[in-house]
């Protein structure tokens, strides 16, 4: 694997989460695995807590595993977690991530999955406050339980396509 200082692994992005998202987050009941995409994004729906039956699509993809698929002495449940202890981009689909500029926040930290946001929140979060949405705070506090599903998928090559398309 290569060592790469400015990569942010899940343990960082769970660590940097601001106090106020980790306590609101725990209003959010459910993040419910959905499968993986070819390129190595872990897909999750993740409910709303203010609104009854919307959901969010929260993906997390693991940059270091197709380096970590190439070392055959390791059984492919290590290479997961090899690769969810690694590099990873990620994106929640709510609009509290654009809009409160979380989007911009991880764009800057080269962390965003999906087009880059450059435009700076003035308004909603000018002191850029967070890292992430308390969806995806609660799905990167998940993915270490969901470890096996994702295993079973790439095993058994059962990839989705993109559910927010």
């Amino acid at each position: 694997m290569r060592i790469n200082l400015d990569e942010f692994t899940r343990k960082d992005i769970v660590g940097a989460t601001d106090l106020k998202t980790r306590d609101r987050s725990k209003k959010v009941r459910s993040t419910q695995y959905i499968g993986i995409m070819p390129d190595y994004t872990i897909c999750f729906r993740v409910r709303s807590a203010s609104t009854p039956g919307v959901t969010y699509i929260n993906k997390v993809q693991m940059l270091d595993y197709p380096e970590a698929a190439a070392e055959e002495d390791l059984s492919v449940r290590d290479r997961v977690r090899l690769a969810i202890a690694g590099d990873l981009k990620i994106r929640c689909s709510c609009p509290a991530f654009k809009w409160w500029g979380y989007e911009y926040i991880t764009t800057e930290l080269e962390l965003h999955k999906g087009e880059d946001q450059k435009i700076y929140p003035h308004i909603r979060n000018p002191r850029l406050e967070g890292v992430v949405c308390k969806h995806l705070y609660k799905t990167l506090n998940a993915l270490p339980f969901n470890i096996m599903k994702v295993v079973s998928d790439i095993t058994n090559e059962r990839f989705i396509q993109d559910p927010e398309r």
